[in-house]
């Protein structure tokens, strides 16, 4: 595995996640509104999903998808293609994911923020 990787093209790193099971990294970019996929082994990287809203938060679910939160709501896309499997909208007063994590299968937890609090929701 590589010590060090530099990419280049991405321009604003907002969040990453990692994929045990292939090693890639997935970087969402603020200024580029894309994720990136970006290999450990031999540092290659890719613009997997591009238009996902500014700053999605990222996690990878046990069964290695990836999963994007914003205040579109949370939306899981193949890490294959990126081609997007599911999106479950959050409350309508949600005005951006703060963080998002996938402990189980279709289980998502979601904290963001509205314009007066922080809240949190389990999405099924």
């Amino acid at each position: 595995m590589r010590d060090l990787i530099r990419l280049v093209r991405l321009k604003d790193p907002w969040d990453v996640a990692a994929c045990p099971g292939t090693t890639d990294l997935y970087i969402s970019d603020w200024e580029s509104d894309c994720i990136w996929r970006v290999s450990a082994v031999d540092g290659r990287a890719d613009q997997l999903i591009r238009d996902v809203g500014r700053a999605p938060r990222l996690s990878v679910t046990v069964a290695g998808e990836l999963v994007s939160a914003s205040d579109r709501g949370v939306t899981v896309y193949s890490a294959i293609d990126g081609s997007r499997l599911r999106h479950v909208q959050l409350d309508g007063d949600a005005r951006h994911a703060l963080t998002v994590a996938a402990p189980q299968a279709e289980c998502f937890i979601v904290c963001y923020y509205t314009e007066h609090e922080v809240c949190g929701a389990v999405l099924a």
